[in-house]
């Protein structure tokens, strides 16, 4: 955490199971949680919004992952 604010970065993951994770340390550090949240990002989510601006917004039927086509 300290390592990515110190550098303004995001922390970014391949699934949410790592944010589930922190949230349960809630009762422990709120704070932590909370600097967690705020710079967690879903990179499945950044990789679908990158392959629909590289494929123009096309639905690609039946591609499963967002890397299939690399």
């Amino acid at each position: 955490m300290r390592r990515g604010e110190h550098r303004g970065r995001r922390i970014v993951s391949g699934s949410e199971d790592d944010l589930n994770v922190v949230r349960t340390l809630r009762g422990e550090d709120a704070g932590l949680v909370e600097r967690f949240e705020a710079r967690y990002g879903n990179a499945r989510a950044f990789a679908e919004s990158w392959r629909n601006r590289l494929h123009g917004g096309t639905d690609r039927r039946g591609d499963a992952s967002p890397t299939a086509s690399i």
